[in-house]
């Protein structure tokens, strides 16, 4: 597997995604209440990134777990995975984050 985030798909998901790079609001605007929650995510992932603890493999699909081995079917093909812990991050729901502009037409 590819080591960290793909291209264009970021740790914290729908629900707590990072800010892009040079994005000016800080966390308690754009996360309000759950401004530590989303910094701690980001951070605790960063780090397990960092250290070859997690995989990330965005735009996948599991399509077998066999063998103690996960079959894993994604941009680059069908590729193996051995792990030792699993998670699956099967869906979510979005989060609606009202900032300066979100009612505009065309803002979503």
């Amino acid at each position: 597997m590819p080591d960290g985030d793909r291209r264009g798909h970021a740790r914290g998901g729908p629900d707590l995604p990072p800010p892009p790079a040079g994005f000016a609001r800080p966390p308690a605007t754009l996360y309000g209440s759950e401004a530590a929650k989303a910094v701690a995510l980001h951070d605790c992932f960063d780090g397990l990134v960092a250290r070859g603890r997690i995989d990330h493999c965005p735009e996948s699909s599991v399509v077998a777990i066999r063998d103690g081995v996960l079959h894993v079917l994604g941009p680059e093909g069908l590729l193996p995975c051995l792990f030792d812990r699993l998670i699956l991050a099967s869906g979510a729901t979005d989060r609606l984050a009202p900032v300066p502009g979100w009612q505009a037409p065309g803002v979503f």
